[in-house]
């Protein structure tokens, strides 16, 4: 889901997150997921918060980068993010 905006239906959870609850839970989560060299990937929509990403990213201790883009329909664009844990 890419905008803090409350899904009216069942199948607008795929685009509408309140709160950006599952966002954030996701990204709260990943790092108890992944090996020290683990990865995972997410694809977020222009009209999406970026600014969100990268600041959930840093605030979970990951490190978050542009792995592609791909042009959809009305001029939207999906880009990928490659979410590492941050080693020290």
């Amino acid at each position: 889901p890419f905008t803090d905006f409350k899904a009216e239906k069942d199948f607008q959870v795929c685009f509408w997150d309140a709160g950006n609850k599952t966002v954030r839970s996701f990204f709260a989560g990943i790092a108890t997921r992944l090996t020290k060299k683990g990865r995972a990937y997410v694809c977020w929509s222009s009209f999406g918060n970026k600014t969100l990403l990268r600041k959930l990213a840093r605030a979970n201790r990951l490190s978050l980068t542009h792995r592609g883009r791909r042009e959809g329909r009305g001029g939207m664009f999906y880009d990928v993010y490659e979410i590492r844990p941050v080693t020290i």
